[in-house]
């Protein structure tokens, strides 16, 4: 770590990314959930003050002259299982390798190891970028363990009722009617 790093336990609302890279800052620190709105429409809780989101985040400049955000995010989130329809915890955690650009153009022309965060306007709301990362490690369907969900036992239930009433590989649909067939009498 340089001699121009320097540590924060308090996250700031509001960033200026390119000021933070030029002084190497690191911050580290929780957000509360309820400070992302998104996030919180999606998530199901009951206790606010324990929906927290861990957040270690370096700034700085590469050696190509990039202005980057590198760290992680971490958050324990309640979602609902699209199975049981009951609360589970999500485990969400985000590897970080942002670069602040421009432009499209400058984005395109990014090395690969970073995804590109357009600057728009600037000082960026800190809550915004730690959501956008959030969301997209969010599973498309929320679904508890199979071992763990109170609807598997049921599901379980209902496949073995099923499999005893599918014919068997040997069975043919049609056997009676080729025993009409070949019966002389008809």
């Amino acid at each position: 770590m340089s001699n121009t790093a320097s540590i924060s336990n308090r996250l700031p609302v509001q960033i200026d990314p390119i000021r933070l890279a030029v002084a190497r800052q690191i911050l580290t620190g929780t957000l509360p959930l309820k400070s992302c709105k998104r996030l919180n429409n999606i998530v199901v809780s009951d206790d606010e003050t324990s929906s927290i989101i861990n957040v270690d985040l370096e700034f700085g400049i590469d050696s190509e002259k990039i202005h980057y955000c590198t760290g992680k995010i971490s958050a324990d989130l309640d979602l609902i299982c699209q199975r049981c329809l009951e609360p589970m915890t999500w485990q969400a955690k985000s590897r970080v390798n942002l670069a602040f650009v421009k432009n499209d153009h400058e984005a395109e022309s990014l090395p690969g190891v970073y995804e590109p965060y357009i600057l728009h306007s600037v000082p960026l709301v800190m809550s915004d970028i730690i959501e956008d990362e959030l969301l997209l490690e969010l599973p498309q369907v929320p679904l508890h363990d199979e071992a763990e969900c109170p609807a598997s036992e049921i599901l379980h239930n209902l496949t073995s009722d099923t499999q005893s009433d599918t014919p068997q590989a040997g069975d043919n649909p049609f056997a009676a009617l080729e025993s009409l067939k070949n019966d002389p009498k008809k």
